[in-house]
């Protein structure tokens, strides 16, 4: 009788774990995939892979206000060489998992290339405005690829040439 009660409680728990699982899967599965196809820097939110509706400033406030929908920002400017993002005004500070790749860009451009050495995809300037660049919040996760961070004055920002490339940051 204590061996088949016992028996009970490790499926009901092996039941629990798979169901967690499959729950946490399917969580992030929901996330979304913002694709950024303008390098401007207005307010443009709509990120619904339609052409000329999202720029990085919108992708980043889609993944500030609902950050469980927010899993990846890719870039696919549709223009040739690299593409320079410059922000007049802060960004929105990032409270969850994060992950910004400006590799993604060389689907579009074949030409720019992803490594320190080379000329990047993507560059974030600050423009000397005294914003702050990319800043994950408390407990968030951030890992940022194939980005040139320029001129930022505070956190989150590079000094001039700075590049993330293939190395994450938190």
């Amino acid at each position: 009788m204590r061996s088949a009660r016992r028996r009970t409680v490790l499926v009901v728990v092996l039941l629990a774990c798979f169901a967690a699982a499959v729950a946490a899967r399917d969580a992030d599965a929901g996330a979304d995939t913002l694709v950024v196809d303008r390098a401007d820097d207005s307010l443009t939110t709509a990120c619904t892979g339609a052409a000329n509706d999202c720029t990085f400033r919108g992708a980043m406030n889609r993944a500030y206000t609902n950050p469980a929908s927010v899993a990846r920002i890719e870039f696919r400017i549709p223009l040739a060489g690299t593409q320079i993002i410059t922000t007049l005004t802060p960004l929105d500070v990032i409270g969850g998992p994060l992950e910004i790749d400006g590799t993604t860009q060389a689907e579009v451009d074949a030409s720019c290339t992803v490594d320190e050495d080379g000329q990047p995809c993507i560059v974030l300037d600050g423009a000397g405005q005294g914003n702050h660049g990319i800043i994950g919040g408390t407990g968030s996760e951030l890992t940022i690829r194939g980005l040139s961070i320029i001129r930022f004055d505070g956190p989150g920002g590079g000094e001039q040439g700075d590049t993330c490339a293939g190395r994450g940051t938190s």
